[in-house]
């Protein structure tokens, strides 16, 4: 059957934190939105520790408003996919909730709204590591995952710490002025040319500067022979993806 993504349906909630009746008609009348979710059989998240329970309910009563069944999310089949010990839900400090949403009232995660319990999913758990093959750095991984990290674990991560950056080796740092302080002193070691690429835009000015909020890259790259680059996009023909490392190693005379 047919299935309709997450981002698809949110892009008809918006950033809203609450929807009154006049809301949810007006997402009902939305014609491209109501089809799709007329048509679908399967709604699939994923990322739901990001999910807010108050987020939750909303597409819970956007589903069944559209599909007229009072059914826990208008009788979709919903799969839901996430690590509730990874990012939680994202909200201001100063937001208000409808505890009636909540068990607790300090918890804001999917699961602790009462539509979950009704929704009474299945619970599938993924046992099998794939991403790491060394026992000690998985067990130590597994650790911080849980919160609960033993002297042993620290012992270990003090035995892989230098107060002096090493060459060729990624440094993290919190704030993005660190990061670009240093990518500047290293790129000003090159001796070759200056290249410079300034970003180009166009559209509405609110939709452009949230584009750009969200954009990885700089608005204005410097880059040389020689500078290490780090890929911020996936490649559709596979020959890099988010994140791939690369060293510049010319120019197209052309572009």
């Amino acid at each position: 059957g047919s299935k309709v993504r997450w981002c698809d349906l949110m892009r008809g909630i918006g950033i809203s934190r609450s929807l009154s009746p006049y809301d949810l008609d007006e997402i009902a009348t939305n014609k491209r939105i109501a089809d799709r979710i007329q048509a679908t059989r399967i709604l699939i998240i994923d990322e739901v520790s990001m999910l807010s329970a108050q987020t939750l309910f909303m597409v819970h009563m956007v589903c069944r408003e559209i599909r007229h069944n009072d059914q826990p999310f208008g009788g979709l089949q919903v799969v839901l996919v996430g690590d509730f010990f990874q990012l939680p839900p994202v909200h201001k400090s100063e937001e208000t909730h409808d505890p009636s949403l909540f068990e607790e009232k300090q918890s804001l995660f999917a699961f602790s709204a009462p539509i979950w319990k009704t929704l009474n999913p299945l619970v599938c758990y993924l046992s099998e590591q794939h991403r790491q093959e060394d026992p000690i750095f998985l067990d130590f991984l597994s650790a911080i995952r849980r919160g609960s990290v033993s002297p042993e674990h620290r012992q270990l991560l003090r035995t892989r710490y230098s107060r002096a950056p090493r060459d060729g080796i990624t440094q993290l740092y919190s704030h993005n002025a660190d990061v670009s302080s240093i990518n500047d002193k290293e790129l000003a070691k090159l001796v070759q040319d200056e290249k410079v690429f300034q970003m180009t835009s166009k559209g509405p000015e609110k939709l452009v500067a949230a584009l750009k909020r969200g954009c990885l890259s700089p608005e204005t790259l410097s880059v040389k022979v020689g500078a290490r680059v780090l890929f911020t996009k996936n490649d559709m023909e596979q020959k890099y993806v988010n994140g791939t490392l690369g060293t510049v190693t010319g120019f197209d005379t052309d572009t």
